[in-house]
């Protein structure tokens, strides 16, 4: 049981960082276009 879960909250980290770094760069980009 411990397994899958480790893997669902792997899973859900990857794609929370992969959002912080499309935001990120989308706010570096807006800044630029200030």
């Amino acid at each position: 049981m411990a397994l899958p879960q480790m893997h669902f909250w792997q899973m859900h980290y990857e794609i929370d960082n992969l959002f912080i770094r499309e935001t990120d760069e989308a706010s570096h980009k807006l800044a630029n276009c200030i």
